[in-house]
């Protein structure tokens, strides 16, 4: 199926756990971007959602499917576990290819930049909001880059992490 061959860190109770506490900080930053949004018109709870949805998608369709977690636990940054589930559903014909990744890290990165700077347009005008939620989505990718990332055998290829990579070096 395309799957990466590796030694794939077995994530035990603990690490399930900690994931758990780790995505209610994304649920509270979601949940203030999502209200922010709808606040303002509630069709844009819509986009806002939709965003959410296409960053899966492209996550799900070039990433997960070449995951060792491919339709398992997975740990992923804002609950990515569904896009992983996702590609075991509708990918697992797929074959995964490091080249297409690369090509599309861009795509997937700005997705999710406009994910999270989305709702900012709709909270500027009250600082201690955009800082909350910026301190939030900090908070939610600094947990998963120190607690997860490290253990995860998808590390060198998966955005997240890639990134935790550059920011703390190779720590696994």
């Amino acid at each position: 199926m395309g799957r990466a061959q590796m030694d794939i860190y077995d994530w035990d109770i603990n690490d399930k756990a900690k994931y758990v506490i780790v995505e209610l900080t994304w649920l509270a930053a979601a949940g203030i971007g999502g209200y922010s949004v709808y606040s303002y018109a509630p069709w844009f709870l819509l986009v806002y959602l939709v965003s959410y949805l296409v960053v899966v998608y492209f996550q799900a369709r070039f990433y997960c499917i070449g995951c060792p977690y491919c339709g398992r636990f997975c740990p992923g940054i804002m609950n990515m576990t569904l896009a992983n589930l996702l590609a075991a559903k509708w990918f697992k014909n797929k074959t995964f290819s490091e080249k297409r990744c690369l090509q599309n890290e861009p795509v997937i990165l700005s997705l999710t930049a406009l994910y999270i700077g989305f709702p900012v347009i709709f909270m500027w005008a009250k600082a201690w909001l955009v800082a909350l939620y910026a301190c939030l989505f900090l908070v939610h990718f600094l947990l998963e880059f120190v607690f997860f990332c490290p253990k995860c055998s998808f590390r060198q290829t998966c955005p997240g992490g890639k990134m935790a990579i550059r920011i703390f070096g190779e720590r696994g």
